[in-house]
């Protein structure tokens, strides 16, 4: 058992109180009672005013492992897969993809399997997030290629349907047998140039989003170590030529 005055470790993810004191994954508390009957200790932690009721799970006399992927508690991570919502007992979380978000400690299983990865905290989200590794990088995710033009419409591509994509993606096609070479100067030339990119990037972008939207499952496979890197390599190949085809 524990001894007043004994120095402890918090092992949960952190968080803040309405009052501004604050739990820290891995920060060292001084025991100062029980709390609770047997089920809770009361342990207070430096630059808070009182202290904290904590479960007895929630504390050790050694300090909690490395975070996985070597990441550190305090430090910011952006989320890289595609932006969403959703509820979890109640409580509606926000996902941005390119946000920034702060490592709190290791995922607790809430919304990841226990063990995979990290709880993230956003702004906006009352409390934290958890997320496998593959869902977090020091290095924000890459912007879809688009002309200045074509930015709204690349914003919103993924509230239509693969459908209305490809629809899209003809109406921006230009046919190059309606005028000859003769018949276009300069200006028309670099004009038809221009509307080429940008039907490009549009289509390009819709194709990108649907590699991504397939390739998931097989990234939490991999990550669940249910699957080897060949086979998730081999998965990536089959949802681009799939993608691919969709918008053909």
């Amino acid at each position: 058992g524990y001894k007043a005055d004994e120095q402890v470790f918090y092992m949960g993810q952190g968080q803040t109180f309405a009052d501004g004191d604050k739990l820290v994954h891995g920060q060292q508390g001084k025991v100062a009672g029980m709390w609770r009957g047997n089920t809770h200790l009361a342990v207070l932690f430096s630059g808070n005013k009182g202290h904290v009721g904590l479960r007895l799970t929630e504390i050790s006399q050694l300090p909690p492992p490395p975070l996985h992927g070597g990441y550190k508690v305090g430090e910011k991570l952006f989320y890289t897969w595609p932006s969403r919502t959703f509820a979890h007992k109640g409580t509606t979380y926000k996902l941005v993809q390119g946000q920034q978000g702060e490592v709190m400690g290791p995922g607790t299983g809430q919304h990841e399997q226990k063990g995979t990865g990290l709880a993230m905290l956003f702004p906006g989200n009352k409390s934290c997030v958890d997320c496998v590794l593959a869902k977090v990088s020091r290095v924000p995710p890459p912007v879809l290629h688009s002309t200045a033009g074509d930015q709204e419409e690349v914003a919103v591509v993924g509230e239509r349907t693969f459908a209305q994509r490809d629809a899209e993606c003809r109406k921006r096609a230009i046919d190059l047998d309606t005028e000859t070479p003769r018949k276009r100067g300069r200006a028309a030339a670099g004009g038809m140039e221009e509307r080429l990119v940008g039907a490009r990037s549009v289509c390009t972008a819709a194709v990108d989003k649907r590699v991504r939207e397939l390739i998931q499952p097989a990234i939490e496979r991999w990550v669940a170590e249910e699957i080897d890197e060949a086979t998730l390599k081999q998965r990536r190949v089959e949802a681009r030529e799939k993608a691919t085809a969709e918008h053909a």
